[in-house]
This record gives C-alpha cells, sequence and structure tokens, in this order.
C-alpha cells in the first residue's frame, strides 16, 4: 500500500471522508486567519481548531512512519504548528490540563467577539484587531 492510500484508509476509518492534504491546507488557512485575527466567537473557534485533532492521529501514528513522505507531512505540519503557537499567549491557557496545547492556547489578539469572551469568562483581555 502506498503512503497516501494508508494516510487515506487511516481517515476512513476515523470517520474523516476528506484527504490528508486537504487537511493539512484547513489547518494553514485557520492559521492565516488567526495570524490575521480571528474574528468569529471561541465556540467557533474550538470547532475549527478541532482539525488539529484530525491531524494529530495522522502525526503519531507508527505505521504511516514508515514511510520517507510521513516526514514531509510531519515538517510541513511542524511549520504550521509553530505559526500557530507563535499566535498564543504564554500566559493563559483554557480547559483540562490533559487537552492538547492547541485547544488550551489563547490567542493574543483577536476580533470583538472572540476577545469578549475571555473578558466576561476569565477577566483576561486578548487584544482586539
Amino acid at each position: 500500500m502506498r503512503y497516501s492510500e494508508e494516510q487515506s484508509d487511516l481517515l476512513r476509518r476515523r470517520g474523516v471522508l476528506v484527504s490528508a492534504s486537504s487537511l493539512l491546507e484547513r489547518w494553514d488557512a485557520f492559521v492565516d486567519e488567526c495570524e490575521e485575527g480571528y474574528r468569529w466567537d471561541y465556540s467557533e473557534y474550538l470547532s475549527e481548531v478541532e482539525v488539529r485533532a484530525v491531524l494529530e492521529g495522522l502525526e503519531v501514528d507508527q505505521g504511516l512512519n514508515r514511510y520517507a513522505e510521513h516526514q514531509e507531512f510531519l515538517g510541513n505540519l511542524g511549520k504550521i504548528d509553530r505559526r500557530f503557537s507563535a499566535l498564543l499567549h504564554p500566559l493563559c491557557q483554557t480547559g483540562n490540563v490533559g487537552d492538547p496545547w492547541w485547544r488550551r492556547g489563547v490567542l493574543r489578539r483577536a476580533g470583538a467577539e472572540y476577545a469578549s469572551y475571555f473578558r466576561k469568562a476569565f477577566s483576561f483581555d486578548v487584544e482586539i484587531v
């Protein structure tokens, strides 16, 4: 079985009907949006950030490690992750301790709806763009 076929098979078994490359593109587009200043509310943010959880399944799958293409995939994912991580406030996190870093993170800058949630829920100021 080829790498892309094994990726697709793994995703299908998890109920995901899109390709790994489209998931990576979605994660990249979400990070682009966050870099510009996420303009939606926190519940939308939580929904959109979940694409990273699907990518995590691919990232840690031991069967994919035997393919050279997986290292390229991981490199691309790592670049996007570093961009996203740089957008997060170093002193503020939400969620449970066991949650992954991308779910616990709080954007430093965002739109008014996102910022308003953190102001009301945590008395924490997110810079409004």
